[in-house]
């Protein structure tokens, strides 16, 4: 007799059993499935032609909500589950609750692994396992304009729906901006350094730290975007903020709390379109090198600006430091916010504390230090000082 669609740790192994009797070439993939639509259902069956039988991991509402924030998933690991065995492309179902798959991939040791096109190969969970054993790897576009959180997006757009918008939420967001003293800002380079960030981050929360940023120009949008999303979740319990750099596409996707952008990237009105479309108003703030470029920037539609580099930092190396001279201009001048930033670190912050600045970013002094949170802590004890 053929094994049930639903499988649990306990089947699972008999349904491997009675498929590899019968020589059958099996295909997993994974993830949310939160409200089905289209783009899934395209997905699963491109996923489904690559072999004989398809084995899906479905993360449970505990991993969701992990990895997307409080406010998910829309439907419980039951309903999507039920869903998704009455789709004649998905053989079986399974639920994991592991904060990754590769437990149920290396159970199942696929033929082949599937993952969105999104991703890049090297950081695709168990891609690495699959290929040892000589299966292979795929990766399949997605149907364009197809996503969950568009759908919830678009819900949230009607007031009639009665669901809450962003405005209607606590405001708790808006005391921390406010009041917010300690920017640390990430430069994440691959798998392994996205892992390390969460952990770092949860420390640095816990010392001080009100924002924190994510930046990278190295990692695949995949990686990307499932770190942004664990890291909005991180943020919302610490009661903090979370931003990300250059890409309000992510942003608005991951439900970070806001976007920084440079000189050079997406124009402020651009990016406030963006989010005005998606029925939401972001923090964002903008890079200035210049008394010129800071003046400028006040007069644009942003919450508040950077100023910097202030010293040599390897982040910026084409970047001729501004000095403290920028820093006691913006002190003087700037209206809205500013922040500091641009090699920062214990041996200078009370330069730049002296010269005018109240808020101050940091990257390689917080996510490279010995221990980040003792560091984050005499940071912000000292920053306070200044202040009082």
């Amino acid at each position: 007799m053929s094994p049930r669609k639903l499988l649990t740790p306990g089947t699972l192994q008999n349904a491997l059993n009675f498929h590899r009797r019968r020589k059958r070439r099996i295909v997993f993939t994974n993830g949310a499935f939160d409200i089905l639509h289209a783009g899934h259902v395209q997905y699963l069956e491109k996923a489904r032609a690559l072999g004989d039988v398809l084995i899906l991991g479905v993360n449970t509402d505990a991993s969701v909500r992990a990895y997307k924030g409080p406010h998910r998933p829309v439907n419980s690991q039951q309903d999507r589950a039920r869903l998704l065995t009455a789709l004649s492309c998905v053989d079986h179902v399974i639920l994991f609750s592991e904060p990754t798959p590769i437990k149920l991939i290396r159970s199942i040791r696929p033929n082949t692994l599937v993952k969105g096109a999104d991703w890049k190969t090297g950081d695709i969970v168990g891609a690495s396992e699959v290929l040892s054993w000589g299966g292979k790897v795929r990766r399949i576009s997605f149907l364009k304009g197809r996503s969950t959180t568009g759908v919830i997006e678009k819900i949230l757009a009607h007031p009639e729906s009665g669901i809450k918008t962003n405005t209607q939420m606590s405001d708790w967001r808006s005391v921390v901006f406010q009041n917010f003293k300690l920017y640390a800002v990430s430069d994440l380079r691959d798998a392994q350094s996205a892992r390390d960030f969460l952990k770092k981050s949860d420390a640095l929360y816990r010392a001080g730290v009100d924002i924190i940023q994510l930046r990278s120009k190295h990692c695949s949008d995949g990686l990307l975007y499932q770190t942004a999303c664990r890291m909005t979740a991180l943020a919302e319990s610490h009661r903090k903020l979370f931003f990300i750099n250059d890409r309000v596409d992510l942003a608005l996707a991951s439900g970070a709390h806001g976007v920084h952008l440079g000189q050079d990237d997406l124009p402020v009105d651009a990016a406030r379109s963006l989010m005005s479309k998606s029925g939401k108003r972001l923090y964002l703030g903008k890079s200035t090198h210049s008394e010129k470029q800071a003046r400028a920037a006040v007069l644009e539609d942003v919450d508040y600006i950077g100023v910097g580099p202030v010293y040599e930092t390897p982040t910026k190396p084409h970047y001729i430091p501004a000095g403290l001279a920028l820093v006691s201009m913006a002190s003087r001048e700037i209206t809205k916010p500013f922040v500091a930033i641009g090699g920062i670190n214990e041996s200078n912050l009370d330069q730049v504390l002296k010269a005018g600045a109240r808020r101050i970013a940091a990257v390689r002094a917080l996510f490279d230090a010995k221990n980040p949170a003792e560091t984050a802590g005499r940071m912000k004890e000292r920053i306070e000082s200044h202040e009082a």
